[in-house]
């Protein structure tokens, strides 16, 4: 369950949500679930109308089939 204000990444994973308002990296080593944790972000970021701006210069994110976010619009690159 979501507690007001934290976006809930996983079991005892919790940011803040004023993190949409600043500059944020995922940085780990290839395999460590990068991709995951920044569509699920991008995913919380949505469902809380929060604007923000991702750059996937390999083109490996996809919405997920289960995600309840609004529509995202995007451009490309």
């Amino acid at each position: 369950m979501m507690k007001p204000n934290l976006l809930d990444l996983a079991a005892g994973v919790r940011l803040p949500l004023e993190v949409c308002t600043r500059r944020t990296a995922i940085i780990a080593k290839s395999g460590y679930g990068k991709s995951y944790t920044g569509m699920k972000m991008a995913e919380l970021l949505m469902d809380n109308h929060c604007q923000f701006v991702t750059l996937d210069p390999t083109g490996s994110w996809r919405p997920s089939p289960t995600s309840n976010a609004r529509e995202a619009r995007s451009a490309p690159t």
